[in-house]
């Protein structure tokens, strides 16, 4: 599978990317939700306070209109977000020209506990958009928009805070593409959707800012290659 990996700020590069030459976008951007308070998480049994950075500051939405223009007519744009945030990623798609065609929905088998006196956060939303009408759908009529997963734990987990699992990734993967097809994220953070794509045969694109992270995601998605190449080499 072919790899291409870009250190740097997505709206540059995505300006320098072929016109209409991906078969989808999937990504997870910053949600925007950097209070300067920090935020909780589990780590094994013990809660961990964190401060996702200055990166998470503001809801990114730009980056939606050149996506529109580098994905392939028929094709996916799917991008996570912060439940409130949706109406924002909805209509900044209709605004470009995407389609809009419903929300996605990770639900989580096991959510960090709340430490304080509301609920513990359980889901993580998408929004799910064409350009054009749909050419590519693996999912039948009875697909729900919703999938159950864990969070990332034990050594799959990375320094990355808000880092997606890869069967998440891969689950969505098989729904909206098919086998050979090239997949862009220009928010790759710890690179799941990279390590998704090798391991379910699409050829990647990955963009990111943080070199930190960037370093993250070029280990993982190496190291995923090796071990597919290791596969194959054994079943020969």
């Amino acid at each position: 599978m072919k790899v291409e990996l870009h250190l740097g700020d997505c709206l540059d590069i995505l300006q320098k990317l072929p016109r209409n030459s991906v078969d989808a976008i999937i990504t997870d951007p910053p949600y925007g939700l950097n209070d300067g308070k920090g935020k909780v998480t589990k780590r094994g049994n013990e809660l961990v306070s964190f401060n996702a950075g200055e990166w998470d500051n503001e809801l990114p939405l730009t980056w939606i209109k050149e996506a529109s223009l580098i994905v392939k007519n028929g094709c996916w744009v799917l991008s996570f977000t912060d439940k409130l945030s949706v109406k924002d990623v909805w209509q900044k798609m209709v605004n470009v020209e995407l389609n809009p065609k419903h929300t996605f929905y990770w639900i989580k088998n096991n959510p960090p506990p709340q430490p304080r006196k509301n609920f513990a956060s359980g889901v993580e939303t998408a929004v799910v958009a064409t350009k054009g009408a749909v050419k590519k759908w693996n999912g039948g009529g009875w697909e729900l928009n919703y999938f159950f997963c864990p969070i990332v734990a034990n050594k799959e987990r990375t320094l990355h805070p808000t880092q997606k699992p890869v069967s998440v990734m891969k689950y969505l993967i098989n729904i909206l593409t098919e086998p050979g097809d090239t997949i862009l994220d220009p928010f790759m953070g710890s690179g799941s959707t990279g390590v998704a794509c090798m391991q379910t045969g699409r050829n990647f694109i990955g963009i990111e800012v943080d070199p930190v992270y960037f370093a993250i995601a070029k280990k993982r998605i190496e190291e995923s290659q090796k071990q597919l190449l290791f596969e194959f080499e054994v079943s020969r």
